[in-house]
């Protein structure tokens, strides 16, 4: 199961350590450079708080890379700084370190190549006992899955599901403001020492469904998603709709899906959306349903076949 977190226990007999992710999508670069900063800065740390780590104890270091420094390339990377500066003052997570290269043009045979605008994000976090770690593997048949933020319109542009249909869009899911974006770490992290979920996973690229894919993949379990998930969004008590197939491979950045007891999620913030999707299943094979009809099915082992033979193609 491909992961996204690493952590580790320096001290030998010693429950404490560290926690490291990174975030980084060059496709979002080609939308737009600015929001694109924001975006991985919110995935990074979104995919610690998921395991377990409190943004409040974390430090960021940045990796720029963009194309020979051109007047609009400039532009570009200012916009970049100073949204990821902002950001961090907002939520209140600071860059410790970084870098930048702005070698990222080549020219041979009468031909130029210049890279999009890019960013990596990489967050350095303490975490008090890492046998608390939370991974993204499914633990329990019979748990509910829920995704946790916001998941509303603007989440295919720039994704890989607009790219395998040829197309980039002209916007990319906006996270929010910081009181929402905070609102999502601070409710995980609650819901986290309260042990209210047992497996849990950042939504970015690739969108919820191969979160789903990998979950099953590393447990050997399965899911059922209900698109009518697509036009429920609980928060004071409203209804919005969501394209289905925003649904399964929008990136909603900032969100997570976690899995829950039977019982459901419990009380959450009333300002906070989310959105029940399904269940953890026995049988290790992913289903959607609609209005209680199955709509599609796989197994799980077929699915992976599918997504390493892009791995063999680069290989061969």
């Amino acid at each position: 199961m491909p992961t996204n977190i690493y952590v580790s226990a320096p001290l030998r007999g010693k429950p404490y350590g560290v926690i490291t992710t990174v975030a980084f999508n060059p496709l979002y670069g080609e939308v737009n450079p600015e929001a694109m900063s924001r975006a991985v800065m919110i995935e990074a740390i979104t995919k610690a708080v998921v395991a377990g780590a409190d943004y409040r104890e974390m430090v960021l270091c940045d990796n720029f890379y963009t194309a020979r420094v051109r007047p609009e390339v400039a532009w570009d990377l200012e916009r970049m700084v100073q949204a990821i500066a902002d950001l961090s003052v907002e939520v209140g997570v600071p860059f410790i370190s970084g870098k930048d290269s702005s070698a990222g043009t080549f020219e041979a045979a009468g031909r130029t190549i210049h890279v999009p605008a890019t960013l990596a994000v990489a967050v350095l976090g303490r975490v008090p006992d890492v046998k608390g770690i939370v991974t993204k593997e499914f633990k329990r048949p019979g748990n509910k899955l829920a995704l946790l933020g916001r998941s509303d319109a603007g989440a295919l542009g720039g994704s890989v599901y607009a790219d395998a249909h040829g197309q980039r869009g002209d916007c990319l899911f906006d996270a929010g403001d910081k009181v929402s974006i905070r609102s999502v770490w601070d409710t995980l992290l609650v819901l986290g020492r309260q042990r209210r979920y047992v497996s849990g996973s950042a939504i970015g690229e690739g969108g919820l469904l191969l979160r789903l894919f990998e979950s099953c993949l590393g447990s050997g379990l399965g899911a059922r998603v209900d698109l009518n998930a697509s036009h429920q969004f609980a928060a004071r008590g409203e209804q919005r709709a969501v394209r289905k197939d925003a649904l399964l491979f929008g990136e909603f950045v900032g969100s997570a899906l976690i899995e829950v007891a039977p019982e459901g999620l419990g009380e959450v913030p009333h300002d906070l959306p989310y959105r029940m999707l399904g269940e953890v299943l026995e049988d290790s094979r992913l289903e959607l349903i609609e209005n209680g009809a199955l709509v599609w099915q796989d197994r799980v082992s077929a699915l992976d076949r599918i997504w390493s033979e892009t791995f063999r193609e680069v290989l061969e």
